[in-house]
């Protein structure tokens, strides 16, 4: 049903009508007066977004905002901790595009809500509360809040995710100020979307018996968030495993949430006593996390997706297609972000262009597997192929973020260290700050520089250090340029290129990435004595020529430490060897490097 409902072309039609009824005997007078009516009322009601309409209020800690579109926002002392300015306005039907779940019907105006600063509070803060209006008609037990969450906000996300997606969050009925009550833990400078929900999949409690003079007083009473201990764990009640989003009869029930719920109870385990608990919805009055279990193709679900965790209203899915068992590994993935949500969720998730995915996806990927809660983290062989080094390690386009996982598989292993040891520090620098875990402030950790130039040589080449990886070089010591990088090739002709005329060739290596030439050597009917040495005036950038083995019971590993800047080596004449040069810019601050290789021969006459 919709009530209350702010209706452009019901408002006009009536106006209209008025005049009809008023000015029947002029005909030309009616058409103006239409005129003039259609226009005052595009800018009374078109206008609910000018700024007539936006009355900024200042809430306080301990206080309370009344908006002109009749919501309230309170706040608890210990919410926040500094006034904030605050707008409320009812809008035009923000729908299209993004409809509203089907097993919803509208019941309220919407509502947009601006603060002066973005507020994201954890799971073990004491909440904000809105109240807003409830409709008439509608049925108060039966309500929630929909919140218009923006892709920004989602994790998991790719090019073809929707802009904008609904999210319901439950609340509570106060019946003698008439209001939805609900705890939220969001505000957001650009504003959220928001409306009175009436569902039959949410319950809203009655807060009749609450105690209090005003509705703050009687909000603190119900939910005693006021005296709340905010250190205090809510795994107390274990988990609330629902199943929602199209299933029919059979598809997801109590097996597949004992399933999930089992899944949630490991991850718990693993990893919240070294980092801190998850981000993740309560239910109203309870201690209990929610996890939700939504059907494959449904809101949130769509496409590829196997899982979601949204970031500003806490909610975490794990996709599911009613046949086989829901993914553990997605649901650890999901579980661990909402752990680094708890660190710095805003300076995270604001700018999604700019989300450091390299860190957020790839440790999130990198959990998946129950073993990474052990002292070492492996790489599983269901996994994409891994990571080339030749597109720098921070970049975010495609799913390389997520194999990005190599790199901190890496570090783990090469510190002989745990997931926590390392992971911990990252998450936590940024707990009380506004900037993303940049690659300059994982440096400051862990002297990234070399190990980023460790990684890319373990990824490419040596692969001794890393559990779960497989040399790069094949079985006969050649190296296999098909996973390491799209190397440039450059040709030297001994046979035809006088030992005067040496081959000098340049490259550019991107900030943490890595370059690589595969250098065709080829001889006449000489042999020759063959030198290739490679150069870079950067002193964090490293540079090492390979030297190809032929032997099938070479040990590749320990060959592949005899590269060096330069490379002597004697070829007989009628033969051709590649020889490969890896360049690394493993500088934070610098955006490129530049390197340059140099080639040439002396001929060794055969007599």
């Amino acid at each position: 049903m919709i009530t209350k409902k702010t209706n452009i072309s019901r408002k006009i039609s009536e106006l209209v009508n008025f005049i009809k009824e008023k000015f029947f005997f002029r005909s030309s007078l009616v058409s103006l007066l239409i005129i003039l009516a259609v226009a005052f009322a595009g800018c009374d009601i078109i206008g609910i977004e000018s700024d007539s309409e936006k009355v900024d209020q200042t809430l306080e800690p301990g206080g309370t905002a009344s908006t002109e579109s009749g919501m309230q926002l309170m706040a608890s002392n210990n919410s926040i901790n500094e006034s904030i300015t605050v707008t409320g306005q009812e809008i035009e039907d923000p729908i299209v595009g993004t409809p509203l779940p089907e097993v919803v019907n509208l019941s309220g105006s919407f509502h947009k809500i601006t603060s002066s600063s973005n507020i994201d509070l954890s799971a073990e803060d004491t909440p904000l509360y809105l109240a807003l209006p409830v409709p008439e008609d509608a049925d108060p037990t039966q309500l929630a809040l929909g919140v218009r969450v923006p892709s920004s906000f989602v994790t998991d996300t790719d090019a073809s995710s929707p802009e904008y997606g609904w999210d319901l969050l439950q609340s509570a009925y106060e019946p003698e100020s008439d209001q939805l009550v609900v705890p939220v833990r969001f505000l957001v400078s650009d504003g959220i979307v928001l409306s009175v929900i009436e569902t039959d999949d949410y319950s809203s409690p009655s807060m009749a018996d609450a105690e209090g003079e005003n509705l703050f007083e009687r909000t603190k009473d119900f939910f005693g968030q006021e005296t709340m201990n905010t250190k205090a764990l809510p795994h107390s009640g274990g988990f609330n495993v629902k199943c929602k989003g199209g299933f029919n009869s059979g598809e997801c029930g109590s097996r597949e949430k004992n399933l999930v719920e089992s899944y949630l109870k490991d991850a718990h385990d693993d990893f919240v006593s070294d980092f801190r608990s998850p981000d993740l919805r309560s239910p109203v009055l309870s201690n209990a996390y929610t996890w939700i279990i939504k059907k494959e193709g449904t809101a949130w679900c769509k496409g590829d997706t196997a899982g979601k965790y949204l970031s500003l209203t806490n909610k975490a899915i794990t996709c599911y297609d009613g046949n086989n068992a829901p993914s553990e590994g997605t649901t650890r993935h999901e579980f661990f972000h909402a752990i680094q949500y708890n660190y710095a969720p805003i300076s995270w998730s604001k700018l999604p262009k700019q989300r450091p995915n390299w860190v957020i996806e790839a440790t999130a990927e990198l959990t998946e597997d129950a073993n990474t809660s052990g002292s070492k983290a492996a790489i599983r062989a269901s996994q994409p192929p891994l990571r080339t080094v030749d597109i720098p390690l921070t970049s975010n386009n495609d799913r390389r973020p997520y194999r990005t996982q190599d790199f901190w598989t890496y570090l783990i292993n090469n510190r002989s260290s745990t997931l926590a040891d390392i992971l911990e520090p990252v998450f936590d620098q940024q707990s009380n700050g506004t900037n993303k875990p940049t690659a300059k402030k994982v440096d400051e950790l862990y002297s990234m520089t070399d190990d980023y130039w460790g990684w890319v040589r373990n990824q490419a080449v040596e692969s001794r250090v890393t559990t779960g990886f497989k040399s790069k070089l094949n079985a006969v010591c050649d190296f296999d340029s098909d996973v390491l990088a799209r190397p440039t090739t450059v040709t030297y002709d001994a046979g035809t290129r006088s030992e005067s005329d040496p081959k000098e060739e340049s490259s550019v290596v991107s900030r943490l990435s890595t370059n690589v030439m595969a250098i065709e050597v080829q001889t006449g009917s000489n042999r020759i004595d063959l030198e290739i040495s490679a150069s870079t005036p950067d002193n964090k950038t490293f540079i090492r020529v390979y030297q190809p083995y032929d032997s099938p019971t070479t040990d590749c590993w320990d060959r592949s430490q005899n590269a060096s800047h330069s490379i002597d080596d004697m070829m007989v004449e009628s033969s051709n060897q590649t020889y490969y040069v890896m360049a690394t810019a493993s500088m934070i601050d610098n955006q490129r490097s530049v390197f340059t290789v140099n080639i040439s021969h002396e001929d060794r006459i055969t007599k």
